[in-house]
């Protein structure tokens, strides 16, 4: 029910605005509760697969070892074709695991973009909330000669710029978080390539490796 001072038109426009500002925040903030399900999921599965990675490695290095020193007692080693065989499976294996590794290294960069992107959506609307905040305060003196269910509409608005800020701020703060993590990861994995690549013993690279490096040398 409108107040005799009311003007019909003025107030459908300010529902209309109200309306469409409200779809608006709903389908950002969807957007953003997606792309957060998305990256937690990734996170999720990067970590199974590393903690895989890490028990497949322990099992292999365990059976090697028994290998060894089963091997060591063998009076004529020239003649185990098996070991020899054995041992050039489990190496093919550890290429295939740090072949793994680096895949996991990418996923870290991606999850680095997506926590930017997600930041990036999080300042937007924040902006948008302000915007909304800044409308609801310019059409206050309107709204108060309009029917109650515009003046609920525009409190409404209000309430829910506030909390579009809050949650941009939460949102923020996850995507650091998450850059950090994906930081720390592709730290971790560019080392667990370096020690791949490094021979424990005499500190020297592996054939390929070190045929790139000399090759880098002679130019």
């Amino acid at each position: 029910m409108h107040s005799s001072g009311g003007d019909p038109l003025q107030a459908a426009g300010v529902r209309t605005a109200l309306d469409d500002e409200r779809v608006a925040a709903d389908a950002d903030q969807t957007t953003a509760d997606a792309d957060q399900t998305v990256s937690d999921d990734d996170a999720s599965a990067s970590d199974r697969d590393q903690a895989s990675s890490e028990a497949d490695q322990r099992l292999s290095d365990q059976d090697q070892a028994a290998a060894d020193e089963e091997h060591a007692d063998d009076p004529e080693p020239e003649k185990d074709a098996s070991y020899f065989e054995s041992r050039a499976d489990r190496a093919r294996v550890s290429e295939k695991r740090h072949a793994t590794q680096l895949d996991r290294s990418r996923t870290g960069i991606e999850r680095d973009a997506s926590a930017d992107s997600r930041d990036a959506n999080a300042t937007l609307r924040d902006e948008r909330a302000s915007e909304r905040d800044a409308m609801a305060g310019e059409r206050e003196e309107s709204i108060a000669g309009l029917d109650a269910d515009t003046a609920r509409k525009f409190e409404h608005l209000r309430r829910q710029a506030a909390t579009d800020r809050a949650d941009a701020a939460r949102d923020r703060a996850r995507a650091a978080r998450d850059r950090a993590e994906a930081a720390r990861e592709r730290a971790r994995y560019e080392a667990e390539l370096m020690r791949a690549h490094v021979d424990d013993l005499t500190g020297a690279y592996r054939r390929e490796v070190g045929c790139l490096a000399l090759s880098h040398e002679i130019d």
